[in-house]
């Protein structure tokens, strides 16, 4: 059975608070709860935020899930003599690492401590413009 656009509004609409108004005598029975065979106005709410969940997870919760997973991979293969940009800008070459902090040397004779977390990347092996 085809639905019609007005019986799909109405049936999305929710049922008006009985008592307020007219002075109409209440019967006692709600109107009609939708085509026969399908759930009432409840059962579609329900439906309805099932299927808003299920597009959350898909464009938000799951991408971000595998960001996540991806740079914490990134992080653990951390080794010495890499070179690595962080998150403010600094590049360095990796001298020394601990769980929580990564040692850069920054330029000769210098270096400094990071955490580990702020690492952004890895630096590209590329000799462009090094001499």
């Amino acid at each position: 059975m085809l639905l019609t656009f007005f019986e799909l509004l109405t049936w999305w609409q929710p049922e008006a608070a009985a008592g307020g108004g007219g002075g109409a005598a209440s019967s006692g029975t709600a109107g009609p709860a939708g085509p026969a065979g399908m759930c009432g106005p409840g059962g579609m709410n329900l439906g309805l935020l099932a299927v808003m969940f299920v597009v959350f997870y898909f464009l938000i919760i799951r991408p971000q899930a595998k960001r996540q997973r991806e740079t914490e991979e990134m992080l653990k293969a951390l080794r010495k003599g890499q070179v690595v940009r962080t998150s403010g800008g600094i590049r360095g070459e990796i001298v020394d690492l601990t769980d929580r902090e990564v040692t850069l040397r920054v330029a000769d004779k210098t270096k400094i401590n990071v955490l580990r977390s702020h690492i952004a990347g890895p630096e590209p092996s590329s000799s462009e413009g090094e001499s």
